[in-house]
């Protein structure tokens, strides 16, 4: 995941019991929850909220110790963004003050030891995010901490998109960084085409899968074109994904073939 390198993290002692946080600052760590790693940017868009605001009460959690900071020399000479993530203390807060489900917690305990190329997965695939929620706006996103063994495969996608009506679609989204393995492909497939096959209570997702690269685009395609199953299978790369000017990213695999791809949008 890239190289290890210590980053100063900003922190206090475990804040006194009988500080309680707003409804705002509460907002705050949930959306940690759900991403495990934000900016203040990001944490803006997602929360649709201006972003001064988010910066101060980013920096009040972070005093209280409820909240840890990453950010040194390096991170300024590269013009990366302060990020956030759950402290322990934050962590405690969550559990007593809401009713997220222990294994979801407990996820958020590598937090300050994560090597910086995992936090920067993670801050990408918040942008991930950001844009499917864009192209989906008739639907709700789950991410893959917020989500139990009852609602998705294992390992969970990385986004459930679940509509708000009950007639709409839903779909998973899996992200593959650029040259992932063949055989890793190819496993993924094979469990969510076995999880179709062994799931009788409910018609099974549509299946949103996003390469890191064109090259890895091109084989999941090729993996993917002789599959047969009833989910629908899009793919696209994260180059055409960011691309605004890009409005038919997605391939759809049933109608497209190896000479030639159908590009769609997803609404």
């Amino acid at each position: 995941m890239g190289e290890r390198r210590d980053v100063t993290v900003q922190r206090t002692q475990y804040p006194a019991k009988k500080q309680s946080l707003t409804r705002s600052q509460t907002m705050l760590l949930l959306l940690l929850q759900k991403f495990r790693f934000l900016t203040t940017d990001l944490a803006a868009a997602v929360a649709s909220k201006d972003r001064s605001t988010l910066y101060e009460r980013f920096a009040l959690l972070v005093s209280r110790g409820y909240v840890v900071k990453r950010y040194d020399s390096s991170y300024r000479l590269a013009q990366k963004a302060a990020r956030y993530s759950l402290s322990v203390a934050g962590i405690a807060y969550l559990r007593k003050h809401t009713k997220l489900p222990e294994s979801s917690l407990r996820r958020h305990y590598g937090n300050q030891a994560a090597e910086e190329g995992l936090v920067d997965a993670h801050i990408q695939a918040v942008e991930r995010y950001l844009l499917l929620q864009q192209a989906l706006p008739h639907h709700n996103l789950f991410t893959n901490y917020e989500l139990t063994k009852d609602e998705a495969i294992r390992p969970f996608p990385h986004v459930y998109a679940q509509p708000k009506s009950q007639d709409g679609t839903r779909y998973f989204l899996d992200y593959f960084p650029p040259f992932t393995a063949s055989w890793l492909l190819r496993r993924r497939l094979s469990q969510h085409q076995t999880a179709e096959e062994d799931d009788d209570v409910y018609i099974y997702p549509h299946v949103l899968l996003v390469a890191g690269n064109q090259s890895t685009e091109r084989r999941l395609f090729r993996l993917s074109e002789p599959m047969i199953q009833d989910f629908r299978l899009y793919i696209t790369c994260d180059e055409l994904l960011h691309d605004p000017s890009c409005t038919r990213p997605w391939i759809d695999v049933n109608e497209s073939d190896s000479d030639e791809y159908l590009r769609i949008s997803l609404s």
